[in-house]
């Protein structure tokens, strides 16, 4: 990704872009596990119970009354799970670490496929921990594929999107309130993308996730 992209992302309040997070022999392995990996889909419609992740004084920003809705499929083979546990959890701990030394725990990645239709509503994950990431996983992308993920501002009159660069790790300082979501991916993409996304905690343990401890 050109210096150009990675400085848009980095002057965002809260975003730290990390270019080529995984050594290529790690992405490889990602890669080959993508291929064995079993999908669910999973479809998410939360109604007001959820609406914290809609707080927002901007017309612009979905209203807590509105309802979130996601689309997307997950991972969810035993194999897959202890891989991103074992071998991929470490890897973004000490990414985040470098970020925000008082983290100490990270919870397990989730492999989220998006293929044509997916998409994620705006919202924001302050709830779930105080560092947020992304991780973008793919042979390719177009800019008119769609599942692009975009950030847009508190008053929402800014928006970055991010093109999905293979290889490419966006870590998020939850207290700034990132307002994010991921278009919807459009039915002539001719590939599914894969996205990494988690949470890291300085909390032993939290309410909604299970973390695993970044140290030994």
């Amino acid at each position: 990704m050109e210096n150009k992209s990675i400085k848009n992302i980095n002057s965002w309040p809260g975003l730290t872009a990390r270019n080529k997070i995984f050594p290529l022999d790690v992405l490889k392995a990602i890669k080959n596990q993508i291929l064995k990996a079993e999908f669910k889909k999973i479809h998410q419609e939360k109604e007001s119970h959820y609406s914290h992740v809609f707080k927002s004084t901007s017309e612009r920003v979905s209203q807590e009354n509105e309802i979130y809705i996601s689309n997307y499929y997950q991972a969810c083979d035993l194999d897959t799970i202890e891989f991103l546990k074992k071998r991929i959890a470490p890897i973004i701990g000490r990414e985040i670490l470098k970020q925000n030394k008082n983290i100490k725990n990270i919870m397990i990645p989730q492999l989220m496929r998006f293929s044509s239709g997916s998409f994620l509503r705006m919202h924001v994950d302050d709830y779930a921990g105080e560092s947020g990431y992304t991780i973008f996983i793919n042979n390719g992308w177009k800019w008119d594929y769609g599942g692009i993920l975009n950030f847009v501002s508190k008053d929402g009159y800014e928006a970055l999107p991010i093109f999905p660069e293979d290889n490419l790790a966006i870590i998020r300082d939850e207290s700034k309130k990132s307002f994010h979501y991921v278009s919807q991916q459009l039915s002539f993409s001719n590939s599914s993308q894969y996205l990494l996304v988690g949470w890291a905690s300085n909390k032993i343990s939290h309410e909604k996730f299970d973390y695993i401890p970044i140290r030994e």
